[in-house]
Parts: structure tokens; sequence; C-alpha cells
């Protein structure tokens, strides 16, 4: 056995044996709905109202276009569970209602608790089918932005961003333009709905042919914990990888933040990590309330001095990213433990088949501009361009 390891394995002998706490930089997992919906360890219920968040007592489900979520958390660690815009909610049932969220939700959970949420905005994804009806339940399927579907891409690249610009979540237009897109249907606020397209430049006589209307696989399940369905689950054709992948990865003990700017001015970083696009940011790290190399203990005379590795990284992607300008930058937010305060980084930026890598060097307290792109002009991969 090296030194190194001996030496670690003395630490974590020590440190135990006096009941010191082990302090490790790490990251805090963020999961996607079908992340958490298909953790066994995290339990995933929509709900009606606060007095029914008991894990062990049933829920009315469903409750009004808001719906309510909850979400428990078994594992001795927090997590950060996000509703995405492009979610999509399967009705359980034969012939039922499936929803799509409209507005970007996020729940931070903490270690062996639950965190609850009485608006997670939705939409009607079916024109011809009955609005779901008080008490019922949804499971979770594929984000609309990875169905690869004509009408599906007009609905997350185009559409849903416009809806979270304007904050139309709750407004009739925004249900009959979602309706148009799905089943060629504006059934009110015709007038209004048609000019909330032509602002997200979506076609408002487009004749839209195609889109799936998924039903339950298993509609007669009685358990109102949510399940996730993949596509072929469901007979959705989907997307083979994501359109945009940004990473950041760096080497010193350090905390770096990832910013990407969409066109409409969203912005994704680690304490906002949706967008209302869909774009989801899905690695996180930073210096937790023991950084590393700073004490934890001490036994005797000596001080330990803890040193594990943690992982230096944060991503993100869209399946299909708004047309326009992006803008990558990086921020030196926080020095962890005995950091120089400077950190080396590296970005790679995947569009479609194209690659762009960069370098550098990073001072705390310090932000840098990356590099600005533009998705829908020459990065288009070419199967995507109009």
């Amino acid at each position: 056995m090296s030194r190194s390891k001996s030496g670690l394995c003395t630490v974590l002998c020590l440190a135990l044996l006096f009941g010191l706490s082990i302090a490790v930089l790490a990251a805090v997992p963020v999961l996607t709905l079908q992340g958490a919906a298909e953790d066994p360890d995290v339990w995933v219920r929509f709900t009606d109202k606060p007095s029914n968040y008991k894990q062990d007592h049933p829920t009315n489900g469903y409750f009004g276009d808001a719906v309510g979520i909850v979400v428990w958390n078994s594992h001795d660690y927090p997590i950060r569970v996000t509703a995405r815009v492009g979610d999509v909610l399967i009705g359980r049932g034969h012939a039922k209602q499936n929803l799509v969220v409209t507005k970007p939700l996020i729940l931070d959970v903490p270690a062996e608790g639950k965190d609850h949420r009485d608006g997670l905005y939705t939409a009607c994804i079916d024109a011809h089918k009955s609005a779901p009806e008080e008490g019922d339940y949804f499971d979770v399927g594929p984000n609309i932005s990875e169905w690869n579907v004509a009408e599906a891409e007009l609905l997350i690249r185009r559409l849903l961003p416009q809806v979270n610009k304007e904050q139309l979540w709750e407004r009739g237009e925004a249900q009959s333009a979602v309706w148009q897109l799905t089943d060629n249907y504006l059934q009110s606020n015709v007038h209004e709905a048609r000019a909330l397209l032509v602002r997200a430049d979506a076609d408002p006589d487009r004749d839209c042919v195609g889109f799936p209307h998924p039903s339950n696989p298993d509609p007669n399940t009685a358990d109102d914990t949510a399940r996730y369905f993949s596509g072929p689950d469901l007979g959705i054709p989907m997307r083979p990888s994501p359109e945009l992948s940004v990473s950041l990865t760096w080497e010193e003990s350090a905390d770096l933040d990832l910013h990407i700017i969409e066109p409409s001015g969203d912005e994704i970083y680690s304490d906002h990590p949706t967008s209302g696009s869909g774009g989801l940011l899905d690695q996180v790290s930073d210096c937790p309330g023991e950084a590393l190399g700073t004490r934890i203990g001490e036994v005797s005379d000596y001080t330990i001095r803890l040193r594990l590795p943690f992982r230096r990284q944060e991503h993100a992607y869209w399946y299909a990213p708004p047309y326009g300008t992006y803008t990558v930058e990086l921020s030196y937010r926080a020095t962890c433990g005995e950091s120089r305060g400077t950190a080396a980084w590296h970005v790679v930026i995947e569009i479609g088949n194209e690659k762009r890598e960069f370098s550098g060097t990073i001072g705390s307290g310090v932000t840098v501009l990356v590099d600005q792109f533009t998705v829908g002009g020459y990065f288009m991969p070419m199967n995507m361009r109009n």
C-alpha cells in the first residue's frame, strides 16, 4: 500500500475512533422528475393540498392547472428536484388527459425529509380528451424536448419559452396555442392565441398533425407514487442525444459556477438550474459547510486534515434549445479550504456535431466570458436547419 493510501486509512480510522465528522466536498444531486421517479429512495406524488402531504396517507391527486407536487427523500444527503418546462405528466387511467409543465419549478429536499409546492403550472396536451378530474393521478413521461416530432419541437423550442417570457402560465390563450400545435385546434381565445403563436415565431395557420397522444401503459395501478415511462413505453419517437451541451471542469479546490444565458435572457447557473425552455444544469459542485482542507477535528496534539477528491464539474444540456445567440460565462464563486485562489478551467461546448473547447485560469471573484454562439445559424445541425 502506498504511503498516501496508508495515511488516508489512518485518518479515516482515527476519525471514526474519535467520532469526528468528515467533510468531503461533493455535488448536490440535481434530479429531473424522471430521475426522481426512477430513484428507489425518492418518492414523487402529484397531490392536491398540504393537509394530505403525508407519506402514509393517500392524496386526492389533481386539483387544477397548478398541480401540487410533494417529494420525499430517503437519502442521507439533500437532493434538488427540478420540474422543467416541457416535462410531461401522463394521466393514469384509460384515455386520461396528459399535461405539460409550463413553468420551471425547483424543490430543495433535505436529507431524509420532504418538500412540496402547490404551484406546478401545466397545460393540457390532448384537446379531444376531457379535463382531468379531481383525484386523478399522474405518472412521468419524457420531456417534450426529447420527442423527435416536428410539432413537439415547435412547442418546446418556440411556444413554451414565449409563454414563460410573458408569464402566461394560467392564461387561456396559452392553453389554446398549445392545442394548436398538438391537435391543430384553437378552442378559445382564438385571436389572442394566434397573436401568441406569431410572437413565438410559430405559424398559427400551420396544419399541425402527428403529435403523439400517449396513454398510460399501466392505467390501473392503485399506488399514487409517480412512476416514469420511457418514450418506447409510450410509443413516442425520441431524439438520440441533446442538441446543445456545455460542460465545465476544473482542477483546484474551488467553487466555480457555469453560467449560460439563453437568447431570451433566461440564465442557467447553480442557483437557477432549469430554464423556461427545458434546459437543465444537471451537475453542480460547490463548497459545503466544512470545506476541503480545513480542520475537521483534533486527536491529542494533532490536527486532522482530510483531503479527498470531489467532482469538479458542472454540465448543462438542451435537447431542443431555442434559436438565437447564447452566452457562456464562468465565475469564481468561492475558495474551498486552502486553495491558492486561482483555478485552471476547461469548457467544452457541443452543438449538434460541432465541438468547441476553451481553457484558461480564473482568479477569486472574477467572471470570464468564455464564448458566444448561435443556434439556428451556422452551428445548427444540418438536419435541423429550416
